[in-house]
């Protein structure tokens, strides 16, 4: 059998005929459209990635604002905590302080009513006593109070110490100024000079002295030159009594019985009897 050389280049061409039909006409429009379609899933599936990834990123956020939130409100509970016990504190303190400064008033005004308590009664125990001392000497030793008062004085100064009496000296010495007898009555010449010549012999020396009257010494009598005090008074047995009546006001209930059996009492018994 004879092989057809042109029967087989027809066929040839009529195959590649039909490959070029099937690929104009069925391969290129099914594989566009297999493109299309795979480039349609592709922005799906991108879309919907972003869609995730704009929903994750939303999430996020939420998420960092609701920490964000709590932080904040754990922030505003702590701080209205923190206001709240420093409040507290505040106000403890401040009725602390003013309770311990109700307390202190009070307490100073206990202490000045003591105080005034004590400056009375001892005025009055001083009239008293007074009073009744002169009325003692007068009758008992056929002398006055101021003469006594001046004689205690002198024996005073002749028993003073070594060390009192250099140290008396080293006052005058220093002095630029007349030493100041300080009486509560007015001394008259005679004890005057016998006040001068006892202490001229004390000292060894001649000194120029000054006479005050001062009633605040309560019956008494003081020498004082260049800050150095010398002297005898009934204030010195008073204020042995002011703190046995302080140590009287320490006791429970003291107080108030002083103080509401002061007016009765002063009324009767604390007056100066007066002389005839």
């Amino acid at each position: 059998m004879q092989f057809d050389w042109f029967t087989f280049a027809a066929q040839v061409v009529n195959f590649l005929i039909l490959l070029f039909l099937l690929r104009r006409f069925l391969f290129k429009p099914i594989t566009q459209a297999m493109s299309a379609r795979e480039a349609a899933i592709t922005a799906r599936l991108e879309e919907a990635t972003a869609q995730q990834h704009a929903a994750e990123q939303e999430a996020r956020e939420w998420r960092a604002r609701r920490q964000e939130l709590e932080a904040k409100r754990a922030e505003l509970l702590a701080d209205a905590e923190a206001q709240a016990a420093e409040a507290r504190r505040e106000m403890i303190a401040e009725a602390r302080a003013e309770v311990a400064a109700m307390q202190e008033r009070w307490q100073r005004a206990l202490e000045h009513e003591q105080a005034e308590f004590l400056r009375l009664l001892r005025q009055r125990v001083g009239d008293q006593v007074l009073a009744i001392a002169q009325r003692a000497l007068a009758e008992l030793a056929d002398a006055d109070l101021e003469q006594q008062v001046v004689a205690v004085f002198i024996q005073r100064l002749q028993q003073l110490e070594e060390g009192e009496r250099h140290g008396l000296l080293a006052a005058v010495q220093q002095a630029r100024q007349p030493l100041v007898i300080r009486s509560t009555f007015t001394l008259p010449p005679p004890q005057r000079q016998q006040l001068t010549k006892t202490l001229n012999r004390l000292l060894d020396a001649s000194t120029d002295m000054h006479f005050v009257a001062a009633s605040e010494l309560l019956c008494g009598i003081e020498l004082q030159v260049h800050g150095h005090r010398i002297g005898w008074s009934l204030r010195n047995y008073l204020e042995t009594l002011d703190d046995h009546l302080a140590d009287l006001f320490e006791s429970d209930g003291a107080t108030e019985a002083l103080s509401s059996s002061l007016p009765a009492q002063t009324a009767h018994t604390m007056e100066p009897e007066r002389q005839p």
